[in-house]
């Protein structure tokens, strides 16, 4: 005779859904390893791991950009995404010593299918966010981001100057850091493809940490 045992197992109705996960400390003890004279490390290069469009106009509207196609090896969900103000971005410091950022906003190819703006100069304002978890862009909406919390940024977008930095900001090791960009005038435009694989490939956000 064969007897299946099963235990039909349900959290209680005041449990909640979501839980907080914290981002432990890959890097514990590693202070008292490094010399005291020992050269800083090199500047890299961290991109965001939520880009995500938002729009005042349909403030509960979410805008998921879930790209992708069939391939012989299957689903192929590619890492690009569209920028477009306004757009929420969201990034981790992960490197040990390294705890200072500068925002960097570069476009390399003007020219391309993938890019277009205003075809005169705008202003837009970066402004750091309240959100110290994880933003899940399938429930981000106008109505449901992050409140704003200061003015990280003020500046302008001209043609023809493909590079842009804010001022340096603290970025602790394994923080997130959280950004809304936005037009700060009518008429201001910008959309384009972010690529992650190197800011000398194409247009991108990122991070710049030393």
């Amino acid at each position: 005779m064969l007897v299946n045992l099963a235990i039909n197992a349900q959290f209680p109705k005041s449990v909640q859904s979501r839980v907080r996960l914290i981002y432990p400390d890959p890097y514990i003890g590693l202070q008292n390893a490094v010399l005291k004279n020992a050269p800083h490390p090199a500047p890299i290069t961290n991109f965001p791991l939520v880009l995500a469009h938002v729009n005042s106009s349909a403030p509960a509207d979410i805008f998921l950009e879930q790209a992708h196609w069939p391939s012989n090896f299957g689903m192929i969900y590619p890492e690009d995404r569209t920028f477009m103000v306004v757009t929420i971005v969201q990034f981790r410091a992960v490197d040990f010593g390294m705890e200072n950022c500068v925002l960097v906003l570069a476009t390399h190819d003007m020219e391309s299918a993938n890019f277009s703006a205003a075809t005169t100069p705008f202003p837009f304002e970066i402004w750091g966010v309240d959100s110290t978890d994880s933003v899940d862009p399938r429930k981000l909406s106008w109505k449901s981001r992050p409140r704003r919390t200061h003015l990280a940024a003020s500046m302008t977008f001209p043609p023809g100057r493909n590079r842009l930095e804010t001022p340096p900001f603290s970025c602790p090791s394994r923080a997130l850091f959280t950004f809304e960009i936005t037009c700060s005038a009518p008429g201001c435009y910008l959309k384009f493809l972010q690529t992650n694989k190197s800011t000398n490939l194409g247009d991108c956000l990122s991070v710049r940490i030393y």
